[in-house]
């Protein structure tokens, strides 16, 4: 666990943090056991009452040590919180901006939503136990061992009752470990497919009542939710149980020591302040031991996080050449033969297209023909690197981020914007110029006109933009962006017949230094199109 952790999250910015924690712990845990000692002295200098100087004194040691208590409190538990936060944050980051850079079809196997909610709980699960445990494993030694020798000196019986539960402790740890871990890691899988289905149930609701299919929905729901509580009910009851042993051997070994205790003190063996601290950090004991239990037992539960983190993890990143290129000129498809993974059924069967600049690419095809697919695979998205070429270069040779960032500008038919505001999603005054003021007039003339005034929707945010003026944004935003190759994926359905007319001189200008390629069912672009492309 400590060598993924080393791997995969950087505590560089939270050094100062981290020694604060952990100063804060050793000390919260410390001024703990210090005051149950001076509260059983407290309580026998009272039995004694010949010395109010003294009585004073403790008292005031004693409030000072309680102020002292809950401010070290309050530093550890605002602290503790923040750097979890912060850690959580820093290793399931890590792992999203790893999933950035995985083939895409990799990804594609997950659902958004189930993965979502399965990196943020493994990351906190690990953070959690990780700040839980690194200072207290070592700490609850010395203390646990502190204890002991308290007890030992003050009186041997109660000792040896001390040392004869801790083999019964092991017992129900060795019992219940392996078992726990096992229905947790069920759990944890069930329940990201339960919220993966309610966040599926809220995505839909627009199908649901178009299809007003509600009962079948509700009945998919609470199927989904019959599975996940069947494995959380056989762990809970497990978990439950194993914790009302462990009760019920604390109540036992209390019992005992009041007893036992009370004889010691009515023989002389034992004062009442000092069976007070007894029996304190006989509860104190109780809680390192339960505390060592629950560590082996979460060691087994983590196991599960730790698993599924490195499963994602292990994914490996796609290739990206070193080559850069300052401009494009031409993309070739040569003989590609392509099907998904999961299919056999071939989409290309030796395929060969070629596109160069000053022309303008029409495809056409009926839906499930790889119109998409054949767009991704001429980005790189979707590697096949033997057979798509730029300048005559294969792609496994090319930094095709860098193409992708600052060569290629693309519509996708699905316009997903993060949540911010138009305005600033555009760039505002950062957006590149158009490539003359002729092509800037006739994009002013598409975005900023009377029936559709992008400016009015500046600090709007995207789910305040219908999804045609979503595409309006984006196409402007892919205008804009420069660079040799546009690939846009049927950017005329938001825009009226006139702006369509606008739209189709602005490109027949632009072709001049670009290629473009344009993913369509309007046969209207046939009347601009250099070359029709029929999948």
């Amino acid at each position: 666990m400590f060598k993924f952790l080393k791997e995969n999250v950087s505590i560089q910015k939270e050094k100062v943090k981290m020694v604060a924690f952990l100063m804060l712990s050793i000390f919260s845990m410390g001024i703990d056991v210090l005051i149950t000692y001076l509260n059983g002295n407290f309580i026998d200098l009272i039995v004694i009452k010949d010395d109010v100087s003294q009585l004073l004194k403790y008292s005031g040691i004693l409030i000072c040590g309680y102020v002292m208590s809950i401010i070290l409190n309050y530093g550890y538990q605002v602290l503790s919180s923040i750097l979890r936060e912060e850690l959580s944050f820093n290793l399931s980051s890590k792992l999203i901006k790893h999933l950035h850079h995985v083939p895409l079809l990799e990804v594609k196997k997950y659902e958004a939503s189930y993965l979502t909610q399965r990196v943020y709980s493994d990351s906190s699960d690990i953070i959690n136990f990780v700040l839980d445990n690194v200072v207290m494993v070592l700490v609850n030694v010395v203390i646990g061992a502190s204890l002991l020798i308290y007890v030992a000196t003050t009186n041997i019986k109660i000792f040896i009752v001390f040392i004869c539960f801790f083999p019964i402790y092991v017992l129900i740890y060795l019992y219940s470990g392996n078992k726990l871990a096992r229905k947790t890691k069920k759990v944890r899988e069930s329940q990201n497919v339960f919220y993966q289905r309610m966040y599926e149930q809220i995505n839909l609701v627009e199908n649901i009542k178009t299809e007003a299919n509600f009962s079948e929905h509700s009945d998919y729901l609470k199927e989904t939710y019959n599975g996940y509580i069947k494995h959380f009910s056989k762990y809970i009851k497990m978990n439950t149980g194993v914790k009302s042993m462990e009760n019920l051997l604390s109540y036992a070994f209390y019992a005992i020591l009041l007893i036992l205790g009370v004889q010691e003190i009515v023989s002389g063996n034992l004062t009442i302040g000092g069976f007070t601290i007894i029996n304190a950090y006989f509860n104190k004991m109780i809680s390192i031991i339960t505390y060592y239990l629950e560590v082996g037992k979460g060691l087994k539960q983590i196991d599960v996080s730790l698993e599924r983190m490195r499963e994602l993890f292990d994914i490996e990143v796609e290739h990206n050449g070193d080559m850069i290129l300052d401009q494009i000129s031409e993309i070739k498809v040569k003989d590609l033969s392509y099907s998904y993974p999961d299919s056999s059924e071939k989409i290309f069967k030796n395929a060969n297209y070629t596109f160069e600049k000053g022309n303008i690419y029409i495809i056409r095809g009926t839906n499930g023909k790889g119109k998409s697919t054949l767009s991704k695979i001429i980005m790189g998205i979707i590697n096949v690197p033997q057979n798509v070429y730029y300048n005559g270069y294969p792609v496994d040779q090319l930094n095709m981020y860098d193409l992708r960032k600052n060569l290629i500008s693309v519509l996708r038919q699905k316009i997903q914007f993060p949540y911010e505001t138009i305005g600033k999603l555009l760039g505002q005054g950062n957006i590149k110029k158009a490539d003359n003021e002729e092509n800037k007039k006739k994009i002013d003339a598409l975005f900023f006109g009377e029936q559709f005034n992008l400016r009015e929707h500046w600090n709007s945010y995207p789910d305040g933009l219908s999804g045609g003026e979503l595409q309006k944004a984006y196409l402007y935003k892919v205008l804009h962006k420069g660079g040799d190759v546009l690939l846009l994926d049927e950017p005329t359905s938001a825009l009226d017949e006139q702006s369509t007319h606008v739209f189709f001189e602005l490109l027949q200008e632009m072709k001049r230094n670009k290629i473009i390629i344009v993913i369509t069912h309007n046969p209207e672009f046939e009347k601009i199109a250099d070359r029709v492309l029929y999948l």
